[in-house]
């Protein structure tokens, strides 16, 4: 096994000159994505449900943080989530920053279902239409019941450029399909 890059004692001095300052920037990072996926996700708003052919309602759009709490057994150094979220009935979507294997960060825009059936006809018909070298598509393969579009962010400045540009193409995406009534399975 690799010998740390840090000492444990060498971690804890670090962290005692510095953790109050440590959680204000975490916070702050937090609070400046989220803001950011918000803004765009409402700029968008009306584009969107027009293109999912959905009654999408602003005021239930919620803030998503995955994991929420440093204490969560969720927080695993690879994986984590923040932006926001609209729930319906038997659905929701998702417009957010993802993280996977602990530094790849993306643009994402996505739709969960509850039903896995559900969740691989809407793979099925976006991978259908789907054309772009720019973006990801990932299905319930890697996330059950999810299906996602994302952007790589390589860094801070494309941000709002790649939240922007996810949101763009999910309209297009969904624009061509005809909205979620062309998936029979989806009530």
């Amino acid at each position: 096994m690799p010998e740390p890059a840090i000492s444990e004692l060498e971690f804890l001095s670090e962290g005692l000159k510095s953790y109050p300052q440590a959680l204000a920037a975490l916070r702050d990072f937090r609070e400046s994505i989220v803001t950011r996926c918000r803004a765009s996700f409402d700029l968008h708003f009306d584009q969107i449900a027009r293109a999912m052919g959905e009654k999408l309602v602003k005021t239930k759009i919620e803030i998503r943080r995955k994991p929420d709490r440093i204490e969560s057994s969720d927080v695993d150094g690879v994986t984590a989530d923040l932006g926001v979220r609209l729930k319906s009935q038997g659905w929701r979507v998702y417009h957010n920053v993802t993280w996977e294997q602990g530094n790849k960060a993306a643009a994402c825009f996505s739709i969960w279902v509850s039903d896995g059936n559900r969740a691989n006809d809407i793979y099925a018909k976006i991978g259908a239409v789907f054309e772009s070298t720019k973006f990801e598509l990932t299905g319930p393969q890697l996330s059950p019941n999810e299906v996602c579009l994302g952007f790589a962010i390589h860094d801070g400045a494309e941000i709002e450029n790649a939240l922007d540009a996810v949101c763009k193409e999910w309209i297009r995406i969904w624009t061509e399909i005809g909205g979620l009534s062309k998936i029979s399975t989806i009530p």
